[in-house]
């Protein structure tokens, strides 16, 4: 039996910031057979729940911001 794991692939490829270097690699997202978001960058794999969805884009802005701000 095959069993799809994964649905709603995504992938988001990072852009050159400016600085002449390669941007970082590309960042696959996708829902797994729980339900939870899973993010995965060459072989590593980040997994969160549904709750969780907007405090991590509160930090991922606040960390941006603050990079922002002290260069």
């Amino acid at each position: 039996m095959i069993t799809r794991l994964f649905n709603h692939a995504h992938v988001l490829f990072q852009t050159d910031d400016g600085d002449g270097l390669m941007p970082e690699p590309a960042i696959g997202a996708s829902i797994d057979a729980n339900g939870v978001i899973v993010l995965e960058q060459e072989g590593r794999h980040i997994v969160i729940n549904r709750p969780s969805v907007n405090e991590l884009c509160r930090l991922l802005r606040t960390l941006r911001d603050a990079e922002a701000r002290h260069g």
